[in-house]
């Protein structure tokens, strides 16, 4: 049964306090749930109604709206209600932590509580295990034991600031197998990492470490092309510009939890940024991008930060990803610009087999008949490509 609980990950012995069968179709609760919010979307491009319909004839998301819609409405004892919704996303957020970090049952001091904890005990007990690896030798698991815990207080600091606003805190851990669906609707992406944070100075064309990890989450060369189309050499936080200000609290988070991340996203529908190869675009931009989080060691998951509007993941994201279409569609003409010596990965490989105009403008059509088609994001999974 594909509920929100097992979509978390969360603890085999908590049972949903929903039956996901009463949950309205997958395209029916995505309609409601990326409804734009009219108080904070006014200067959203407006995309047509036909539009949008399309992109919910490509099936974004499966079953995940579905799942989010049931932990709003319905999860534990009145989850609409304010209170209920933080005593429910408190639960669901510990068992996630206790399910994920299971290796921690064993360390002394761990809380996988998101309040109350003591992170000067928990070193201590941390420092006890890591003693007793390096006795035995084995250097490599006090190292993973170190990488682990980071990711631990990462996601314990993230859930206990998005419990706050519970409400809009259900969609926080997404599948990665719906970055497809995230790239679409917001495609240029501003990476901070602990690779660039070690390496400041410029990044690498060759093996970009921010390029490979997330084309090989997904692992296809159809993914591969559409992300280095818009982050070929991707920005960094200190890059970050737009219309859309930054509000304190996301800035207060990124803070706290910049340093323990493998990976940090501010993901932005702000196609006229993309990489320099078509950057000529004249295109409005869109509004309201997404933090996001990843973890190596974790690499089925994405972690939903936060948002400019405070709205939680799905308001808007139907438009977004139509516009993204728009944007290929209307300016495919620029991929000309990625001549025949642009380093990129997978489709063409690194050292020396680099991609071309051809290849580019191909993989462009493809993409749109496959849009066309209601397959855009089998196609992206590299499932069932099209060739006419």
């Amino acid at each position: 049964m594909t509920t929100a609980l097992a979509i978390s990950c969360l603890d085999e012995h908590f049972q949903p306090a929903f039956d996901i069968t009463a949950v309205p179709p997958a395209r029916e609760t995505l309609a409601v749930l990326s409804q734009r919010i009219p108080s904070i979307h006014q200067r959203a491009k407006r995309i047509p109604e036909i539009e949008c319909q399309k992109v919910l004839g490509n099936e974004p998301f499966g079953d995940f709206s579905r799942a989010v819609y049931a932990m709003k409405t319905q999860g534990g004892d009145g989850a609409a209600t304010a209170t209920g919704a933080r005593e429910y996303f408190r639960m669901c957020a510990c068992a996630f932590l206790r399910n994920a970090y299971a290796v921690f049952e064993g360390v002394d001091n761990i809380v996988f509580d998101i309040s109350g904890y003591d992170e000067k005990g928990e070193r201590a007990g941390l420092n006890q295990m890591t003693a007793r690896y390096k006795a035995s030798g084995l250097v490599g698991q006090a190292t993973a034991l170190e990488e682990q815990y980071s990711g631990f207080s990462a996601l314990r600091r993230a859930f206990e600031g998005l419990e706050k606003d519970a409400i809009n805190g259900f969609d926080a851990v997404i599948p990665t197998r719906f970055l497809p669906e995230m790239l679409c609707a917001a495609p240029v992406w501003f990476i901070d990492s602990k690779f660039r944070r070690a390496h400041p100075k410029r990044p690498p064309v060759y093996n970009n470490p921010e390029v490979t990890f997330f084309c090989d989450i997904v692992g296809s060369k159809e993914f591969a092309n559409l992300f280095q189309m818009y982050n070929r050499l991707p920005l960094g936080f200190a890059d970050f510009r737009g219309d859309d200000l930054m509000p304190a609290a996301i800035a207060e988070l990124i803070t706290r939890v910049r340093g323990y991340f493998d990976f940090m996203v501010i993901a932005t529908p702000y196609h006229d940024l993309a990489t320099k190869e078509w950057r000529d675009a004249r295109w409005q931009r869109n509004v309201d991008p997404f933090l996001f989080g990843f973890l190596k060691h974790l690499p089925q998951w994405a972690f939903f930060l936060g948002r400019w509007s405070g709205t939680g993941f799905f308001p808007l994201v139907t438009e977004m990803i139509a516009d993204t279409v728009g944007h290929i569609r209307t300016n495919r003409g620029l991929l000309r610009n990625f001549g025949s010596g642009t380093p990129w990965y997978k489709g063409g490989g690194w050292g020396g087999n680099a991609v071309g105009e051809s290849t580019v403008l191909r993989f462009a059509d493809e993409l749109l008949r496959a849009y066309e088609r209601s397959r855009l994001f089998p196609f992206l999974h590299g499932e069932q490509p099209v060739t006419s």
